[in-house]
């Protein structure tokens, strides 16, 4: 019962909607709404994600960002929270990021590029207080991709490179990261670069 009436209170947080009596508590003059990350919570948090995530291609951007611009400030007022075990807050760390990276890539779909490099920021600083590498090494590789983009082709080899060390050399984003590495060598005009890279990302793929 308790689960299911915090999933209700974050519910009602992340739509912005006003919460019954009791569950305020008051910081520095102003109201919170107090809400507790239970299992329920994040399992409803990290559900909710998934189907943002699944959903974005074809999803209008608007309705999108509405989504994670009701998510995101909620998640975010769970860890400015605090009090909470180390292993909840790694998962709300993580879907801080997660929620972070998809407002990015709304910015940049919507050709918002400062907007998209800040939110890009914002998730990977989540993704490293969280210790979860894939998501570091994927926003590492947004990341390298904004910048190559943008023409900074050096720090785009330098990000894409960055991705790698996060992740096994065997995994599928390090595979991901060898592409966009031959990708920005490319741009640069290193030749015997771009065909290391290649075979580097057709090894893994195997």
């Amino acid at each position: 019962m308790g689960d299911e009436s915090d999933r209700r209170r974050f519910l009602r947080l992340a739509a912005g909607a006003s919460l019954p009596p009791g569950l305020f508590m008051v910081r520095s003059g102003r109201v919170i709404p107090r809400v507790i990350a239970s299992e329920d919570v994040l399992n409803h948090i990290d559900v909710r994600i998934e189907q943002i995530t699944g959903a974005y291609e074809r999803t209008p951007i608007g309705a999108t960002s509405v989504y994670l611009r009701r998510h995101l400030p909620a998640v975010r007022s769970l860890l400015a929270e605090g009090g909470h075990p180390t292993a909840v807050d790694a998962r709300l760390h993580r879907a801080a990021g997660r929620l972070a990276a998809l407002w990015a890539t709304t910015r940049h779909d919507l050709g918002d590029i400062p907007g998209a490099t800040a939110a890009f920021a914002e998730a990977f600083g989540h993704a490293e207080e969280a210790r979860d590498r894939t998501l570091q090494c994927w926003v590492r590789l947004w990341q390298s991709s904004l910048a190559r983009k943008s023409g900074r082709l050096t720090s785009a080899l330098a990000l894409a490179r960055a991705a790698t060390s996060h992740v096994g050399a065997g995994s599928p984003a390090a595979s991901r990261a060898a592409a966009i590495e031959a990708r920005t060598l490319g741009a640069l005009g290193e030749r015997a670069g771009v065909h290391e890279a290649i075979n580097r990302a057709w090894r893994i793929q195997g």
